[in-house]
């Protein structure tokens, strides 16, 4: 009796003293790695975002290229002098995001969302708006039941701005105020 006592007793302090050790899986790593490569433009880059061609309903006009980067200006264009006063204003298809990388893997798509600086300036699709991951579309060029690229619009809210004919965009956006486009790798 005394050498089953002390069998079971024996095993018990094994079993508590590996969980209190652990099993000696790393929890951190830390080391030093090189990294190439290159930066491109918006148009250039894997995922690209490029103004509209042109064609019924899409307004190419008001995004232009800073730096490389794109940039939406609705200023003077055409006959027009910039957006109605106190209303809510569309462009439908202003510009593409498109997957430029296609990686020959059908299992894995982009993700994409657009974070606004203000809640007067947001973004959709034909599927509806793409304003936080929740509401993100999916692209890739690989899988047939994604598109490769998709057409984004813009709406500018100014109900209640205080604008009026002639005052510019700046007392609601400023030039620190950038859209954030969001592209992530997932699963489907």
């Amino acid at each position: 009796m005394e050498r089953r006592k002390f069998i079971i007793g024996a095993g018990a302090l094994f079993a508590g003293g590996t969980a209190a050790v652990g099993t000696g899986a790393v929890t951190t790593m830390e080391g030093e790695r090189g990294l190439t490569g290159r930066v491109a433009s918006d148009k250039n880059a894997y995922v690209a975002i490029k103004p509209n061609d042109g064609g019924a309903g899409h307004h190419a006009q008001f995004v232009t290229y800073d730096d490389g980067e794109v940039e939406l200006d609705f200023g003077n264009i055409g006959d027009g002098n910039g957006l109605n006063p106190d209303s809510v204003t569309t462009f439908r298809s202003a510009f593409t995001i498109e997957n430029q990388n296609n990686s020959g893997n059908n299992l894995q798509v982009y993700k994409i969302w657009i974070e606004s600086p203000s809640n007067r300036l947001s973004f959709f699709t034909n599927t509806g708006s793409i304003n936080n991951e929740g509401e993100a579309v999916l692209i890739d060029g690989d899988n047939p039941n994604y598109p490769s690229s998709v057409p984004v619009g813009v709406e500018v809210d100014l109900r209640n701005s205080n604008l009026g004919p002639g005052d510019d965009l700046s007392s609601l956006f400023d030039e620190d105020d950038e859209f954030i486009v969001h592209v992530k790798r997932t699963v489907v």
